[in-house]
Order: C-alpha cells, then structure tokens, then sequence
C-alpha cells in the first residue's frame, strides 16, 4: 500500500507565535458530575501560582437540568482559538515529518 503525500507549509513564526499565546499545557478534558466537560490547561507563575484554567468551557443556559432542551455554550479566547486553528493536525503530523526527517539525518552523520 502507498501512502499519499501531502505537501503543506509550515510557518513556524506563527506556530511558536499562537502556541506562546494559548494557554499553557497539559490541555485535559474535565467532566462534572452534571453539565458538559471543559477542556483546562494551565496558567498561573509555574513554580509559584499555578492553577487550571479554561480553554474551552461549556455552560449550560438553562435551570431544567436537562441539555436535552436548552442552549449550550462553549466559551473560548481568541488566543487559544488562533492556536487551534493554527495547529490543524496536517500543521502538527507534516512537523512531526520534518522532526524525524531532521533527526534521521543527524544519526547518519554521526551526530547524537
């Protein structure tokens, strides 16, 4: 089987760029007991004041207890909404190509 090649162009500037902007990792999904979950990354000084933070938080507009009928609304900042748009999985797998490309060369010319 051959695979299919895509060629797609990277613009690491920006990548580095959103990335520094968005909130910081590891992004979990956290799910209450009631209501949909969130996805939390970290913000705070690290080392100092670290705390979760939401990078997309679902809240429910209703009092019926029920999503079935109501309005759910997922809240995100323009940060981390640019860094998700700019890190599409063919931005991240086409890095990951370039990464191993790169370490494949240096390991054939003896470097570590």
């Amino acid at each position: 089987m051959t695979a299919h090649v895509v060629q797609v162009t990277i613009d690491l500037d920006t990548l580095a760029a959103t990335a520094g902007a968005a909130t910081r990792g590891p992004w979990r999904w956290e799910q209450f007991r009631y209501g949909p979950p969130n996805l939390v990354g970290r913000a705070g000084e690290v080392g100092i004041y670290e705390h979760d933070r939401e990078v997309i938080e679902a809240s429910h507009t209703g009092g019926c207890g029920c999503r079935a009928e109501c309005t759910l609304t997922l809240e995100i900042s323009p940060e981390d909404r640019a860094y998700l748009e700019t890190a599409s999985p063919d931005v991240v797998l086409a890095l990951i190509d370039r990464v191993t490309t790169a370490e494949a060369a240096l390991k054939e010319a003896g470097q570590p």
